[in-house]
């Protein structure tokens, strides 16, 4: 009796290990083709207002985020410059459209040094935060989560 009692528990537990290890496997399936789905997306925007807008709208959704953006370095003068909207008519001229940022200050300018992923869970007491760059989404950050996208030899973008 205790033995089939036993025999039947082992076979349940088999059975339930099974299932959580096909969701897992399942779910990272998933994540990989959302991931996926998002860059390819990302990848395909040809002007800075489309690639703005899709960051702004896809990040938040994937990684669940309260909001994002976008600082893009420029080749000039190495600057990093965002636009002042998400509506941005691409065939206009940009640069009334932008604010520049210089690329020394912040966890921005770390990220961009470094190539790292910089983060914090509080921006008013982190002395690593200027106000101007980092928290360039007026104030309502609690936490930052900054990272570059980089090309091979060079940061491209925060």
């Amino acid at each position: 009796d205790n033995r089939w009692l036993r025999l039947i528990c082992q076979q349940i537990s088999s059975t339930i290990q099974t299932l959580m290890y096909k969701t897992r496997v399942w779910n990272l399936e998933k994540d990989t083709k959302d991931f996926m789905d998002i860059s390819s997306e990302i990848l395909q925007q040809r002007s800075y207002p489309s690639l703005y807008g899709r960051i702004r709208k896809l990040i938040p959704q994937y990684f669940g985020f309260e909001d994002a953006t976008l600082l893009f370095r420029d080749s000039k003068d190495s600057d990093l410059f965002t636009l002042n909207s998400d509506r941005v008519d691409p065939t206009k001229d940009l640069s009334k459209c932008i604010s520049k940022f210089p690329v020394t200050m912040g966890l921005t300018a770390l990220a961009l040094k470094e190539g790292s992923i910089n983060y914090t869970n509080n921006v008013r007491d982190d002395n690593r935060i200027d106000p101007l760059v980092d928290n360039i989404l007026g104030g309502k950050l609690r936490s930052v989560v900054i990272g570059g996208l980089t090309l091979p030899e060079t940061s491209q973008g925060i």
